[in-house]
Formats: structure tokens, sequence, C-alpha cells
């Protein structure tokens, strides 16, 4: 697993359980607790995480209990944030460029075209959540930051810069961490299955424009990590969830998918 700031997660959960946590050392912030013992560092910075007791250790799925982002929510009260989110403190467009420095000019032009239509469509003004609490936020905000030590969810000893955003913000990235499938680029799939909300909790509601051009927004930045993570400079995730929400007429978060 790959966090959109460049570091890796790995795991072992055989007897000898372990999290191992490489690259982007400048970028990975020690999460406090007693649940990990470091057991070792290499002079490149990777690390070796190991359980201080005893337990079997098991990885999160997708989609999981709401729950679990409350655990999220718990640690993350206790870190200190490094400052704003940059999308919050700068542009939405500078997303592009800052989770993908290598993102060709092509596709770039691409995702401004996506915030504009974004923002014509469904009114995505970072306006309309000044007056939401800011709080903890990472890029990353989903259950693969956690995992299951005999059976109950942890925080991973190690997670992405911490920063300050809208609460709604945070809910938003949630729910496409945990439930967004696509978007798939193959042709087999049928067009209304190449992008979807799965097992969306019953509460959560699906017809406020203002949230779902924000789960776009969110959706928008996950493919440019995705696109990152494959080091596809021409960004066809990004382009192919473009395509299938701007120019299909798509609108996954509408519709229910057990």
């Amino acid at each position: 697993m790959r966090y959109w700031s460049g570091a890796e997660v790995n795991y072992a959960t055989d007897a000898h359980a372990a999290v191992i946590v490489t690259g982007a050392a400048n970028t990975r912030v020690i999460v406090p607790g007693d649940i990990w013992r470091l057991e070792s560092e290499r002079d490149d910075g990777a690390k070796i995480w190991r359980l201080a007791t005893s337990g079997k250790l098991v990885r999160t799925d997708r989609p999981e209990a709401a729950s679990l982002a409350d655990v999220l929510i718990a640690k993350l009260a206790l870190m200190k944030p490094k400052g704003l989110h940059p999308a919050w403190q700068g542009t939405l467009e500078g997303e592009a460029k800052r989770l993908y420095p290598e993102i060709t000019p092509e596709a770039v032009a691409d995702v401004s075209t996506f915030i504009d239509f974004l923002k014509s469509e469904f009114g995505l003004e970072k306006k309309l959540w000044q007056s939401d609490p800011l709080v903890p936020f990472v890029d990353d905000f989903g259950p693969e930051m956690l995992a299951f030590v005999d059976g109950k969810p942890q925080v991973l000893p190690e997670v992405p810069p911490v920063y300050e955003a809208p609460e709604t913000w945070r809910q938003t990235q949630w729910w496409v961490a945990n439930h967004l499938v696509g978007p798939a680029l193959i042709d087999e799939v049928p067009l209304k299955q190449k992008i979807i909300f799965k097992s969306l909790p019953a509460p959560v509601k699906t017809n406020d424009p203002k949230i779902e051009g924000l789960v776009y927004f969110h959706a928008l930045r996950s493919s440019i990590a995705g696109d990152a993570w494959r080091m596809t400079p021409d960004a066809p995730l990004t382009r192919g969830l473009i395509e299938l929400i701007m120019k299909s007429g798509l609108r996954p978060w509408r519709v229910r998918v057990a």
C-alpha cells in the first residue's frame, strides 16, 4: 500500500507480524501510542515496526465499518497539524502537481477543466465550508490507514502529514477512500459500472449537490495519487474519471450499489 505522500507500507502477518514503512521519510509522522514498537531502522529511513505485545495482525479491507473513522479521528486528534491543507490554503487546481509532480501539462489542463466543471455543475467553492470547524486531516484518510490487531482496529505506526481542513472535507474523503470503486479503464466493464460507490451506509444522503461536487473532487485527488503510484504521468486514471463524469455524464454518487 502506498500513501499519497509516496511512503509505502508492507505487511508481514505471520507469527512475526510486522509493518514495514519505506520511502518518503521526510513526510512520515510517527503515531503516538503503545501498540507498536520500533524494531529497526535503516539508513534510508525504512522502519520495521512490530506489535508491542503478541497478537494477530490483519489488514483492513474496503468497505469497512464507519466506526473505523472514529478510531482514526481520535488518534489524529493527538497529533499536531503542520498547518492548513494545501488545497484549502492554496488552490484546488494545485492538487495535480502537488500529488504528482511529474504529471504532464496536458493532464494538469484536464484537471483544471474538470474542477471548473465541478464549480459550475455542483457549486464547488471553498467558501461553502468556511464556517466548518477545522479538524486534523490527512490525504489518505480512509481504512487503509488502520489494521486489525486481535480484531480491534488500530492506526498504523506511521501516517502521512497531518493538516487542518474543514470537517466536511474529512467526512467526504472517508466515503471516497472506503467506498469508491474505479474508474475501470477496460472496455469489458459496462459504462455504468466503471465507477461506483459500493455499500454506502443508509444514513449517507446522496442528493446534496455541494457534497456531490466535493466527493468528486476527492475522487479526482485519489485518481491523481493512483497515477503517481503507477508512475503514469499521462494520468489515465485521472483522465478516465474525468471522462466518465464530465463527458459521459455518470453520477455515481447518486446510485446506491450494494
